[in-house]
């Protein structure tokens, strides 16, 4: 398996190295060269830290060959071989666990693992997952043969690979804490738990400190119950957690979770390997109830999350591996009564021979898909080189996707949009919210973009190409990198209301530019769907051709709230900016989008209540469909009001406020 994957990294390699067998993992050789350069958690040198890597341990690791020379392509062939002595050692610790377990199957179950393809896709795929299932395998090993002062180092190690150790911890102390054991026993597994959980806190604590959360750059926004209303994300995560489990369990689910394990067959068999090894030392109290606890609340974190699906299932992998392991065993546990005991040996020996089949096509499947992922990330990676001759030096470049490729551009800082590895747009919750803010902070702006060629037709992304340098020649069109000139103007052309608005003598005293999330938060802004189970992203409006202006805001099916400062016993005017014809990303039921064109009617009518009073409006918005300004007359403010909170209700495009009142104090 290790000679099939190096193959297949080679030939899909331009240079004679291993090829990058997928573009995230180099957020983590970013992330290591950073580490190693003296500058650490900055994806770019003058970053702020950031952790987009999702975990402490790994790119350390990266560091330390990177430190010892291997840099650039090279270190893709250090990882290569690092990865493959991670593998080779994982599956000698599922060996002996299955010894453990069923002396009579350890050898084929070992096998029955080695030929999983996703277990060995996930492994050369050369992220952070690998390291973690080999600590969570051998803690596996050491807990079950006793040796409690080197499962309590494995399990301290283990929340700095990745945030699932914290779970592990967690049920393995409630596990002991539970079990019928004797007092000293008890308190060993509470002690190796205990270094797990303070390494837990440790983890969160220099979160905090480089970031100001506990959680991991890399994981916000992340659950579907932040992303989605509440009934959306139940069923979602339902449905998730049901496709997770018949893949895992009965071998049925979509593409390469297919190859899971034996059809159908899969559950019974697991279900024999527990029974029978219920008393091996390796699945005794507490450590069955520890794996199979352990492994329902990974999967439910997997199951809300939009991880499920992506990239292999790589979060899945050591549990994939356990339930290979265990359900291997489990074609050798099938003899019953001594009169039967032919037949269940026949019976083990025609199950095996399938199980070896369906994993062997598993393979094939895992492999080909790693070739076709690591051929595209190599020719991304080779055109990023290639592009940066087109730019100028020192220069920034946007990117929307695949900001792994930093580590390829060495000399040009990389901006992601979505936070996750540039912190300037950090907490933002949506690309467009993060391009509103660019409109407020040109210094943060950047020269180029560099986007796939199916990116460039969004409409909040075209009125901001400028010309098209150079572009990827590949077969996928649709996976084409295009490199751009950045262009702000649509930005710039229209921050204010329409000066023929503006009375004259009066000033501005507040703004809510909605879309921009530090206008939103200054002005506690709130809106209120009226249906309860549907989700509504920012909106982006597109006025103009030759000169476009591009406007963000979100469209309220309800109503909304804020709140702004102004002058008491003043009159006040409030400029409302707004679109009648839009397109609205709309997730509703299950978290399936769909845009939707909306054309709102000419004349649109809003009850503004303020102040303990409301009043209707009617604004007409003429024949127009692109961005326009309207007044509302708010009339005289209360004495005593230092901050005038407004709600508007009704169907409205909402696109920014501002409050004028006469001039003077």
């Amino acid at each position: 398996m290790t000679s099939a994957y190096l193959f297949v990294s080679l030939r899909a390699s331009p240079d004679g190295h291993v090829a990058v067998p997928q573009l995230d993992s180099l957020i983590y050789q970013q992330y290591a060269r950073a580490l190693a350069e003296g500058h650490p958690y900055r994806f770019n040198r003058a970053d702020t830290p950031s952790t987009g890597s999702t975990s402490h341990l790994y790119p350390v690791v990266l560091a330390l060959l990177h430190a010892a020379g291997f840099k650039g392509p090279t270190l893709w062939d250090a990882a290569f071989v690092l990865h493959a002595f991670f593998y080779l050692f994982f599956l000698n610790l599922v060996f002996r666990i299955a010894r453990q377990v069923l002396s009579d199957g350890a050898l084929f179950a070992a096998l029955a693992v080695a030929l999983s393809g996703q277990t060995a896709a996930v492994f050369f795929g050369q992220t952070d997952m690998a390291l973690f299932t080999v600590l969570f395998f051998w803690l596996w090993l050491m807990l079950a043969r006793h040796r409690y002062r080197t499962a309590g180092i494995l399990l301290f190690f283990l929340p700095l690979a990745r945030p699932e150790g914290a779970v592990l911890a967690g049920v393995l102390f409630l596990a002991a804490a539970a079990a019928r054991l004797q007092d000293q026993e008890r308190h060993r597994l509470m002690a190796v738990a205990l270094a797990g959980i303070a390494a837990s806190l440790l983890v969160a604590a220099v979160n905090m400190r480089l970031t100001g959360t506990p959680f991991f750059d890399s994981l916000r926004g992340k659950n579907l119950f932040v992303l989605f209303p509440f009934w959306t994300a139940l069923s979602t995560s339902v449905s998730n957690f049901v496709e997770l489990l018949k893949a895992l369990l009965l071998g049925i689910g979509a593409a390469g979770r297919g190859f899971y394990n034996l059809p159908l067959v899969g559950i019974f068999l697991l279900g024999a390997a527990v029974t029978r090894g219920w008393d091996s030392s390796a699945l005794r109290n507490p450590l069955r109830s520890w794996l199979l606890i352990s492994m329902l609340v990974s999967l439910i974190g997997v199951a809300q999350s939009d991880w499920a699906g992506l990239m292999f299932d790589r979060y899945l992998v050591w549990i994939e591996a356990v339930v290979v392991l265990l359900a291997a065993i489990g074609t050798y546990c099938l003899q019953g009564a001594p009169d039967a005991e032919q037949g269940g040996l026949r019976a083990g020996r025609i199950l095996r021979t399938l199980l070896a089949a369906w994993l062997t096509a598993g393979s094939l499947w895992h492999l080909a898909a790693f070739a076709a992922e690591a051929r595209r990330a190599a020719a991304a990676a080779d055109f990023a080189k290639k592009a940066t001759a087109s730019m100028r030096a020192g220069a920034a470049v946007g990117m929307t996707c695949d900001s792994g490729l930093a580590y390829l551009m060495e000399n040009h800082p990389v901006v992601n949009l979505s936070g996750i590895v540039t912190p300037a747009f950090r907490g933002q919750g949506h690309l467009l919210s993060a391009v509103e803010w660019l409109k407020y902070h040109p210094a943060a702006r950047f020269g180029y973009w560099l986007v796939p060629r199916a990116h460039a037709g969004f409409p909040w992304l075209k009125p901001l190409l400028g010309r098209r340098l150079t572009w990827q020649a590949s077969p996928s069109e649709t996976e084409s990198l295009v490199l751009y000139e950045a262009a702000w103007k649509a930005l710039d052309r229209w921050k204010g209301p329409a000066p023929n608005l503006v009375p004259r003598g009066w000033e501005c005293t507040g703004r809510l530019d909605v879309g921009y999330r530090e206008d939103e938060v200054a002005a506690h802004y709130r809106i209120r769907i009226r249906e309860p189970d549907v989700r509504l992203d920012p909106v982006v409006v597109v006025r103009g051709d030759t000169e476009p202006v591009l406007e963000i805001g979100r469209f309220v099916l309800g109503q909304e709230w804020y709140s702004l400062p102004v002058r008491e016993e003043k009159p006040l005017k409030i400029v409302l900016r707004t679109a009648r014809r839009f397109t609205v990303p709309f997730y509703a039921s299950l978290p399936r989008m769909e845009l939707r064109e909306v054309e709102l009617n000419r004349v649109i009518r809003l009850r503004v209540i303020g102040a303990g009073r409301a009043t209707e409006h009617e604004l007409d918005l003429g024949e127009e469909m692109g961005v326009v300004d309207r007044v509302i007359d708010f009339g005289m403010v209360p004495p005593g009001t230092e901050r005038l909170r407004i709600g508007v209700i009704g169907d409205h495009l909402s696109l920014a406020y501002w409050f004028y009142q006469p001039s003077g104090s």
